[in-house]
Protein backbone atom coordinates (compact mmCIF):
# COMPACT_ATOMS: atom_id res chain seq x y z
CA UNK A 1 0.00 0.00 0.00
CA UNK A 2 1.06 3.28 -1.10
CA UNK A 3 0.09 6.95 -0.18
CA UNK A 4 1.40 10.26 -1.89
CA UNK A 5 0.85 14.42 -2.67
CA UNK A 6 -1.60 13.15 -5.60
CA UNK A 7 -4.65 12.62 -3.03
CA UNK A 8 -3.99 8.54 -3.66
CA UNK A 9 -3.92 5.58 -1.49
CA UNK A 10 -2.95 2.21 -3.99
CA UNK A 11 -3.43 -1.28 -2.69
CA UNK A 12 -0.85 -3.07 -5.03
CA UNK A 13 -0.53 -7.02 -5.59
CA UNK A 14 2.95 -7.87 -3.62
CA UNK A 15 3.79 -10.54 -5.90
CA UNK A 16 2.96 -9.45 -9.47
CA UNK A 17 3.22 -5.36 -8.81
CA UNK A 18 -0.44 -4.73 -10.49
CA UNK A 19 -2.78 -2.12 -8.60
CA UNK A 20 -5.59 -4.05 -6.99
CA UNK A 21 -7.53 -0.41 -5.87
CA UNK A 22 -6.70 3.05 -5.90
CA UNK A 23 -9.19 5.18 -3.18
CA UNK A 24 -9.20 8.72 -3.68
CA UNK A 25 -8.75 10.76 -0.59
CA UNK A 26 -10.02 14.98 -0.60
CA UNK A 27 -6.55 15.81 1.15
CA UNK A 28 -4.06 17.42 -0.67
CA UNK A 29 -1.11 15.30 0.59
CA UNK A 30 -1.78 11.61 2.07
CA UNK A 31 0.90 11.72 4.15
CA UNK A 32 1.48 8.02 5.18
CA UNK A 33 -1.07 4.46 4.93
CA UNK A 34 -1.42 1.45 6.34
CA UNK A 35 -3.77 -1.50 6.08
CA UNK A 36 -4.84 -4.21 8.13
CA UNK A 37 -4.19 -7.60 8.16
CA UNK A 38 -7.75 -8.92 6.75
CA UNK A 39 -7.52 -6.17 3.89
CA UNK A 40 -10.86 -4.50 4.29
CA UNK A 41 -9.77 -1.73 6.26
CA UNK A 42 -7.01 1.42 5.40
CA UNK A 43 -5.72 4.36 7.60
CA UNK A 44 -4.49 7.45 6.40
CA UNK A 45 -3.24 10.55 7.67
CA UNK A 46 -2.71 14.34 6.72
CA UNK A 47 -2.60 17.76 8.22
CA UNK A 48 -4.55 16.73 11.68
CA UNK A 49 -6.84 14.45 10.67
CA UNK A 50 -5.89 10.28 10.60
CA UNK A 51 -8.71 8.20 8.97
CA UNK A 52 -10.03 4.99 8.80
CA UNK A 53 -11.50 4.00 5.26
CA UNK A 54 -13.54 0.63 4.69
CA UNK A 55 -12.02 -0.52 1.47
CA UNK A 56 -15.77 -2.19 -0.01
CA UNK A 57 -17.68 0.46 1.03
CA UNK A 58 -15.76 3.84 1.08
CA UNK A 59 -17.20 4.74 4.72
CA UNK A 60 -14.49 6.53 6.77
CA UNK A 61 -14.33 7.35 10.22
CA UNK A 62 -12.12 10.12 11.38
CA UNK A 63 -9.72 10.17 14.07
CA UNK A 64 -9.19 13.73 15.36
CA UNK A 65 -6.76 14.82 17.84
CA UNK A 66 -3.64 15.91 16.81
CA UNK A 67 -3.59 20.08 16.10
CA UNK A 68 -1.10 22.41 14.67
CA UNK A 69 0.37 19.89 12.03
CA UNK A 70 0.76 16.94 10.29
CA UNK A 71 0.10 13.54 11.13
CA UNK A 72 3.08 12.10 9.99
CA UNK A 73 2.34 8.27 10.10
CA UNK A 74 0.39 5.60 11.17
CA UNK A 75 0.54 1.91 12.27
CA UNK A 76 -1.59 -0.94 12.75
CA UNK A 77 -1.93 -3.49 15.22
CA UNK A 78 -0.84 -6.89 14.51
CA UNK A 79 -4.78 -7.41 15.88
CA UNK A 80 -6.23 -5.07 13.82
CA UNK A 81 -7.94 -3.24 17.44
CA UNK A 82 -5.61 -0.11 17.26
CA UNK A 83 -4.50 2.88 15.44
CA UNK A 84 -1.09 4.51 16.44
CA UNK A 85 -0.45 8.12 14.73
CA UNK A 86 2.74 10.19 15.20
CA UNK A 87 2.65 14.28 14.83
CA UNK A 88 3.86 17.56 14.74
CA UNK A 89 2.52 18.04 17.83
CA UNK A 90 4.64 16.33 19.52
CA UNK A 91 3.11 13.64 20.48
CA UNK A 92 2.08 10.04 19.34
CA UNK A 93 -1.58 8.65 20.24
CA UNK A 94 -3.55 5.67 20.18
CA UNK A 95 -7.24 4.67 18.87
CA UNK A 96 -9.51 2.22 18.75
CA UNK A 97 -10.41 1.03 15.69
CA UNK A 98 -13.89 0.48 16.30
CA UNK A 99 -14.90 3.46 18.31
CA UNK A 100 -12.39 5.55 17.00
CA UNK A 101 -11.92 7.20 20.34
CA UNK A 102 -8.64 8.38 21.77
CA UNK A 103 -7.29 5.53 24.11
CA UNK A 104 -3.67 6.79 24.89
CA UNK A 105 -1.63 10.57 24.09
CA UNK A 106 2.47 9.42 24.74
CA UNK A 107 4.13 12.50 25.74
CA UNK A 108 8.01 13.08 25.95
CA UNK A 109 9.11 14.04 22.39
CA UNK A 110 9.91 17.84 22.26
CA UNK A 111 9.45 18.00 18.57
CA UNK A 112 7.81 16.39 15.74
CA UNK A 113 7.26 12.90 16.15
CA UNK A 114 8.13 11.80 12.55
CA UNK A 115 7.41 8.12 12.89
CA UNK A 116 5.72 5.28 15.06
CA UNK A 117 5.04 1.82 15.09
CA UNK A 118 3.88 -1.63 17.38
CA UNK A 119 6.75 -3.34 18.52
CA UNK A 120 6.10 -7.84 17.41
CA UNK A 121 5.24 -7.87 21.28
CA UNK A 122 2.06 -6.17 20.97
CA UNK A 123 2.41 -4.57 24.88
CA UNK A 124 4.89 -1.80 23.47
CA UNK A 125 4.82 1.13 20.90
CA UNK A 126 7.84 2.97 19.25
CA UNK A 127 8.22 6.26 18.60
CA UNK A 128 10.76 8.32 16.45
CA UNK A 129 11.24 12.18 16.38
CA UNK A 130 13.35 15.40 15.02
CA UNK A 131 14.22 15.77 18.82
CA UNK A 132 17.13 13.39 17.74
CA UNK A 133 15.38 10.51 19.98
CA UNK A 134 13.53 7.10 19.77
CA UNK A 135 11.60 5.91 22.51
CA UNK A 136 9.63 3.23 23.52
CA UNK A 137 5.98 3.13 25.59
CA UNK A 138 3.70 0.87 27.21
CA UNK A 139 0.99 0.76 24.60
CA UNK A 140 -1.84 0.76 27.11
CA UNK A 141 -0.45 3.08 29.93
CA UNK A 142 1.45 5.31 27.68
CA UNK A 143 4.51 4.91 30.11
CA UNK A 144 7.81 5.65 28.76
CA UNK A 145 9.94 2.79 28.86
CA UNK A 146 13.35 3.72 27.27
CA UNK A 147 15.28 6.72 25.36
CA UNK A 148 17.40 6.07 22.49
CA UNK A 149 19.50 8.77 21.31
CA UNK A 150 20.91 9.71 17.93
CA UNK A 151 23.46 12.62 16.82
CA UNK A 152 20.70 13.70 14.39
CA UNK A 153 16.69 13.83 13.89
CA UNK A 154 15.48 10.17 13.33
CA UNK A 155 13.17 10.50 10.34
CA UNK A 156 11.63 6.72 10.55
CA UNK A 157 11.16 3.28 12.94
CA UNK A 158 10.62 0.01 12.14
CA UNK A 159 10.65 -2.80 14.26
CA UNK A 160 12.07 -6.18 14.40
CA UNK A 161 9.62 -8.98 13.72
CA UNK A 162 11.24 -11.05 16.52
CA UNK A 163 12.78 -9.23 18.61
CA UNK A 164 10.79 -6.39 20.52
CA UNK A 165 13.90 -4.67 21.87
CA UNK A 166 15.37 -3.69 18.51
CA UNK A 167 14.27 -1.84 15.98
CA UNK A 168 15.80 -0.65 12.71
CA UNK A 169 15.92 3.68 12.20
CA UNK A 170 16.63 6.22 9.60
CA UNK A 171 19.02 8.94 10.15
CA UNK A 172 19.64 11.62 7.18
CA UNK A 173 20.80 8.97 4.24
CA UNK A 174 21.60 6.34 6.71
CA UNK A 175 19.54 3.65 8.39
CA UNK A 176 20.80 2.02 11.60
CA UNK A 177 19.93 -0.88 13.88
CA UNK A 178 19.34 0.29 17.38
CA UNK A 179 19.64 -2.68 20.37
CA UNK A 180 19.54 -1.68 23.90
CA UNK A 181 22.80 -2.93 25.68
CA UNK A 182 20.03 -4.50 28.68
CA UNK A 183 17.30 -6.17 27.60
CA UNK A 184 16.08 -6.85 30.32
CA UNK A 185 15.91 -3.36 31.50
CA UNK A 186 13.57 -1.57 29.52
CA UNK A 187 12.78 1.07 31.99
CA UNK A 188 16.59 2.48 31.68
CA UNK A 189 17.28 4.94 29.29
CA UNK A 190 19.64 2.46 27.60
CA UNK A 191 22.85 3.12 24.96
CA UNK A 192 21.77 1.26 22.01
CA UNK A 193 24.30 -0.34 18.59
CA UNK A 194 24.67 1.83 15.55
CA UNK A 195 25.16 0.50 12.32
CA UNK A 196 25.59 2.25 9.67
CA UNK A 197 24.26 1.39 5.91
CA UNK A 198 27.83 2.08 4.47
CA UNK A 199 28.92 -0.68 6.55
CA UNK A 200 27.06 -3.19 4.88
CA UNK A 201 27.91 -2.07 1.49
CA UNK A 202 31.52 -1.38 1.79
CA UNK A 203 31.80 -5.42 3.22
Amino acid sequence: ITSSNDKKVIIWDAISGAQRTTLKQDASWVLSCAIDSTGSLVVTTTYEIAKIIEIKTGKSKLLRGHVGGDVNDCDLSNDDKFVLTAGDDKTARLWDVKSGLELVKYRGHTSYVYSCAFTSCGTRVITASRDKTARMWEMKSGVELAVYFSEIPISSIAPSPTDPYCFVITTGNEFRILAPAHRSACSEHSSALLLKKDDDENK
